[in-house]
């Protein structure tokens, strides 16, 4: 019931799987997780096909009621997924979870692209929705609608796996830091992310694609790179935020918690020039733990 609340209030929805997270991280049942899970994607989906009703689902309108009904539902269905498969370790589920997904959206995403007139619509109604808004008129404007549209498109189908788990992490780590304060517990959560050496791998691959879609544009491949590449890099990203921690504790009497660390870093986000220099900087770093032992474990 409290998911579904913070769904329907616009301000909160961002947060609507904490209420799962924190069931499974406080040894709830799996009865009572799967209870939950299934509860609010049934909640999501039914929420979704009212507001479309008696509207048809066709063309672009499919393509709006597909993303809008998608992206929540996969949410509550990873994260309920995620306490049901106790048997692998934490970074296993992330990825088991996460790869399932992103598998699915980039399924979606070659159907409607094979298609190329709901594609064309898409944009066309993207467009017009701009032009509605406002967010294209005067004479300062640079691109037009359909440009700015097109833009929309092309950096959605790259980042929406991004999009996907970085929320997941936001209900997983509100849901740590509201139960490590309730049990007085002081162990912080970016020193449970372990990232095995040969990861990199990951990382360099999915760069070398991503690097290559924007020289060379490679459709499909170039998606898959994107969305592979994206998350790869903020794993590592939360591993120099974990150095960054362990590393500024010898130097204070209270050493930052993970999420005073993510609050630092949010606020940072809306300083340009710094924010993309601070991602490079703790990638770096969380990269360099390869080579340099920074932590006595």
């Amino acid at each position: 019931m409290l998911s579904f609340i913070l769904y329907m209030v616009d301000p909160f929805s961002l947060f609507f799987t904490v209420p799962i997270h924190f069931h499974g991280l406080n040894n709830g049942k799996r009865e009572v997780i799967l209870f939950s899970g299934v509860g609010i994607t049934l909640a999501v989906a039914l929420r979704e096909l009212i507001r479309y009703r008696g509207v048809d689902l066709d063309g672009a309108v499919l393509v709006f009621f597909v993303i809008g009904f998608g992206f929540p539902v996969m949410l509550s269905l990873m994260s309920t997924a995620f306490y049901l498969i106790t048997q692998i370790r934490v970074m296993g589920r992330v990825a088991v979870v996460y790869l399932a997904s992103t598998l699915t959206g980039i399924l979606m995403v070659a159907f409607f692209q094979r298609s190329g007139d709901m594609m064309q619509e898409t944009l066309t109604l993207f467009a017009q929705s701009l032009d509605a808004l406002g967010l294209t008129a005067g004479s300062g404007v640079l691109f037009s609608s359909r440009q700015l549209a097109e833009a929309a498109v092309y950096t959605f189908t790259r980042v929406f796996a991004a999009m996907l788990i970085v929320q997941f992490g936001i209900g997983y780590g509100l849901a740590w830091e509201y139960l490590k304060r309730k049990k007085g517990l002081t162990v912080s959560l970016l020193d449970r992310i372990s990232v095995p050496d040969w990861f990199i791998w990951v990382l360099l691959g999915s760069w070398t694609v991503i690097l290559l879609d924007i020289v060379l544009g490679l459709g499909m491949l170039g998606i898959i790179g994107w969305n592979l590449g994206l998350p790869a890099g903020l794993i590592y990203v939360l591993r120099g935020m974990a150095l960054f921690r362990r590393i500024s504790a010898k130097r204070r009497r209270v050493p930052f918690s993970g999420f005073q660390i993510a609050i630092i870093l949010m606020l940072v986000m809306f300083i340009p020039g710094v924010n993309i220099l601070s991602l490079v900087a703790l990638g770096i770093l969380g990269v360099s733990e390869i080579w340099i032992v920074y932590r006595n474990e």
